[in-house]
């Protein structure tokens, strides 16, 4: 083999050679870099509240004014009873017992007595403001009974009882700690007698 031909094969397998491992170096380089992690978009906002998925039971103190001429207000103090849940997609289902001790008042020269118990379902919508905090616009439909009760001066009483529907929308505001809730709620309650019975009712109350 002459001395060129030794110089050309020389040169091609050093060529071939560098070749080879420019090719290798690449294919690592390629092989460590990080890949780009993947992220979730996150969950909606009202998935994150704090009632959202969970059941709610609450006690409460009540009172209610009566916003119908006289001085006779059938609501008054009274107590109540609260279960609900709220789904994930923030809407609230629930239901709400209450009994109010009513009031007393004179009138014609006879003394009256009325007081009011209520059963309702309840519907709403939870929207978050920060951490601990929720409002919850709703509304309430159920039925409504007013026990009535009329004494003469001779001492001789007549009692009566009616039950009517009755429509309540309202909100309340929660404070959600780890351990419990509380709760302010204001609701507009209509009892349909044959003089619809208006009123608000303020409540206050503590859940679980």
């Amino acid at each position: 083999m002459t001395p060129f031909k030794r110089y050309l094969a020389f040169a091609t397998c050093a060529g071939a050679t560098l070749l080879s491992r420019s090719a290798l170096a690449q294919e690592a380089e390629a092989s460590a870099e990080p890949s780009t992690p993947t992220t979730s978009p996150p969950p909606p906002e009202h998935s994150r509240l704090a009632t959202a998925n969970a059941i709610q039971i609450g006690l409460g103190f009540r009172y209610g004014i009566s916003l119908n001429d006289g001085d006779l207000n059938p609501w008054g103090t009274g107590l109540g009873l609260d279960v609900g849940f709220t789904m994930p997609n923030a809407v609230y289902v629930g239901g709400n017992v209450e009994y109010f001790f009513g009031g007393s008042t004179k009138i014609a020269g006879f003394d009256v007595d009325a007081n009011i118990w209520q059963v309702s379902g309840e519907l709403g919508y939870d929207v978050g403001l920060g951490d601990n905090f929720v409002i919850r616009p709703k509304a309430g439909v159920g039925f409504a009974g007013l026990v009535g009760k009329s004494c003469a001066s001779d001492g001789t009483c007549e009692t009566s009882s009616s039950t009517k529907f009755a429509f309540a929308p309202g909100a309340t505001l929660m404070l959600l700690t780890s351990k419990f809730s509380l709760s302010l709620d204001t609701r507009y309650d209509l009892i349909f007698t044959d003089t619809t019975q208006k009123g608000v009712i303020f409540s206050v109350g503590v859940g679980f």
